[in-house]
């Protein structure tokens, strides 16, 4: 039987309400107070006034609080002060940096229901079902591009403001992230981090490595419109609809010619600098194209060369089995 206690106020017995926790009046007597109204409203006037206040002057985002712009910030300027143990991955942010050691733990518990693959993080799950949605939800304010992750927004950010931050110590050539400039040094150095685990090769880039695998598992979910021929790599693709279109859109700055992939072009440049990166280490005899090298050790040396890698091929990372796909 619940207990009764005394009003101090009014002296009359009041059922207590240690039984139920409640205050013993019903909700549909309770009125807000409007002093507490009117100053929740006032604060939150107060926040989105001083998002106003507090924008970035490169993209134009908005934030509530001082600390978080200045993070933002960073993420334009290349700072990334914090490291991953594990492997040359760098972060602005250090809850972002935390969240990618996930991806080093092999629990990979987040998994897409259209394609079976698994991600470490559920962000990673979100951006990757864009790929199946087609949705683009991040766009840019400078142009009327439309990207599926922030990551690539942020980028393209980086490409209108012309701000190349980072410079290779060996060549003098800049970039707007730093690791883009990770990934250039590489030429430099020999550095091949990325091995098949099928195979001997080895790759100075993931997303090498990632077009390199299907050529093990023979995977072709790349498929064109006009011809229905399927391709392994969404870049093989896109370079063969230019056989049907005619389009070349890369052009020389150093004379007329045009080409339908950025590899020709960059192939073609070296005519025009003499340069030949690609060097034999038996012989020391150079060569503008990884596939002369290739060529000239199998024919005078008689022994293959496996994982040389063009540089500038930049490939979609590899897919899970799912039904080949066409480009719209």
């Amino acid at each position: 039987m619940p207990r009764e206690h005394k009003n101090t106020r009014t002296g009359q017995e009041q059922p207590s309400t240690s039984d139920t926790g409640r205050s013993g009046v019903s909700g549909d007597d309770v009125t807000r107070c409007p002093a507490n109204e009117s100053a929740s409203l006032a604060k939150r006037e107060r926040k989105y006034a001083s998002m106003n206040d507090l924008k970035c002057d490169v993209c134009g985002k908005a934030f509530s609080r001082k600390a978080s712009l200045q993070r933002h910030v960073a993420t334009h300027a290349g700072k990334k002060p914090h490291d991953c143990h594990c492997c040359p991955a760098t972060f602005s942010c250090k809850c972002n940096r935390d969240r990618h050691f996930l991806t080093h733990s092999g629990v990979k518990e987040h998994g897409c229901h259209s394609c079976g693959r698994t991600f470490a993080l559920k962000q990673n799950l979100g951006t990757h079902l864009r790929q199946h949605t087609g949705e683009k939800p991040f766009r840019c304010h400078l142009c009327p591009a439309k990207f599926a992750a922030p990551f690539t927004l942020n980028q393209d950010v980086l490409n209108h403001s012309g701000q190349k931050p980072h410079e290779c110590a060996h060549c003098g050539r800049r970039y707007t992230r730093r690791h883009a400039l990770v990934r250039h040094n590489r030429v430099h150095t020999g550095e091949r981090p990325f091995i098949c685990d099928r195979c001997p090769a080895a790759f100075s880039r993931k997303c090498t490595l990632n077009n390199h695998l299907l050529t093990h598992t023979k995977e072709k979910s790349w498929q064109c419109s006009r011809c229905c021929k399927t391709f392994a790599r969404k870049h093989a693709l896109k370079h063969h609809l230019r056989l049907h279109t005619g389009e070349r859109p890369f052009k020389c700055d150093g004379c007329p010619a045009t080409f339908a992939d950025r590899s020709n072009l960059l192939v073609h440049k070296r005519t025009h600098t003499g340069a030949k990166p690609y060097e034999c280490g038996m012989c020391g005899r150079r060569f503008t194209r990884c596939s002369h090298l290739k060529t000239h050790a199998h024919g005078y040396h008689g022994f293959a060369i496996a994982g040389v890698d063009e540089p500038g091929n930049q490939e979609p990372t590899i897919a899970a089995q799912q039904p080949a796909r066409t480009l719209s």
